[in-house]
């Protein structure tokens, strides 16, 4: 592992412990920790400043923290609440999309 892999990761963990901590610490933001996150990662990342480079160790880490991040939508849907129009206007949605 190079020392700019353990750069980028290391400015990556301490920009998730941030975030998690700027949410606990002030809850009049109302924002949830995973757009907190996302926005953090596009301001660090090299969209904004450049400060974590994507390299293979963290390109990996990206590809499994979005798996974990669709695992979870998909585990609070509530079926429930999306049956009928909902359901067809996302199906329909999808299909014009695709």
């Amino acid at each position: 592992m190079s020392p700019q892999d353990l750069r980028s990761l290391a400015i990556i963990a301490a920009v998730a412990v941030v975030t998690v901590i700027v949410v606990e610490r002030f809850p009049r933001i109302r924002l949830n920790v995973v757009v907190l996150e996302l926005l953090a990662g596009i301001l660090v990342g090299p969209q904004l400043l450049d400060i974590a480079q994507v390299t293979k160790i963290v390109s990996s880490l990206a590809s499994l923290g979005l798996a974990f991040l669709m695992f979870t939508a998909g585990y609070e849907l509530d079926f429930q609440r999306v049956k009928g129009r909902p359901i067809e206007l996302a199906v329909v949605g999808w299909g014009v999309s695709l």
